[in-house]
C-alpha cells in the first residue's frame, strides 16, 4: 500500500539533510582534516602513538603472591620464555621455543630466600608488559626480574636482604 501524502512530505524531510551533507562531502566543503584533529594519535599530518603508554594501561598487577605455578607470570624474548610465581620464595620455569613439540624444559629455578619478600603483609608486585620487567616488593626486600633481548638468561636482581644471611638456588 503506497504511503500517505504527509508520510512522504516527512520521509522527504528527514532524507534532505542526508542528501545535503553528503553531497557536501563529495564536493569538497567538509574538510576531513579538521575531523581527524579531535584523536591524539594523529598529530602534525601523521599517526604517531605512544606505544609504551598504551602496553602500560594493561600492565599486571599483584595484590598478593602468585603461589601457585597456575597463577605463573610470563616472560621471555623469543627463545628463552620464563613462568614465575612465587612457589617457596622465587620460582621460575625455563623453556626453550627449540624444544617443542616435546616442551622439554631447561629447568627451574628456586630462591628460597625470597620467601620473607613473597609472604610479606606488605607484598605487592607488577609486571611492566612494555619493558618485560616482574617488580615485587615487601618485608623489606625488592626483586627485579627479567629476560634480556637475544640472551639464554633469566636476570633476578635482589635488594634488601639481609647480608649476613646466605643465600641459595636450586636449578
Amino acid at each position: 500500500m503506497p504511503p500517505t501524502p504527509p508520510l512522504r512530505r516527512f520521509v522527504a524531510a528527514a532524507a534532505a539533510p542526508v542528501l545535503v551533507l553528503s553531497m557536501a562531502v563529495a564536493t569538497g566543503l567538509a574538510h576531513p582534516a579538521a575531523a581527524a584533529t579531535v584523536t591524539t594519535a594523529w598529530q602534525n599530518g601523521a599517526f604517531s602513538e605512544n606505544t609504551g603508554g598504551v602496553v602500560s594501561r594493561s600492565d599486571v598487577v599483584l595484590g598478593e603472591p602468585d603461589s601457585a605455578a597456575v597463577q605463573s607470570l610470563p616472560q621471555g624474548n623469543g627463545s628463552l620464555g620464563v613462568a614465575e610465581w612465587a612457589a617457596n620464595g622465587f620460582t621460575a620455569q625455563l623453556n626453550r621455543s627449540d624444544t617443542m613439540p616435546n616442551r622439554l624444559s631447561p629447568g627451574r629455578l628456586n630462591i628460597p630466600g625470597l620467601a620473607t619478600l613473597t609472604s610479606a603483609a606488605n607484598f605487592s608486585g607488577i609486571l611492566d608488559l612494555y619493558n618485560g620487567v616482574l617488580s615485587e616488593t615487601g618485608g623489606g626486600m625488592s626483586l627485579k626480574a627479567w629476560v634480556p633481548a637475544g640472551k639464554d638468561e633469566l636476570v633476578v636482581d635482589v635488594t634488601g636482604a639481609n647480608p649476613n644471611t646466605r643465600q641459595t638456588a636450586t636449578l
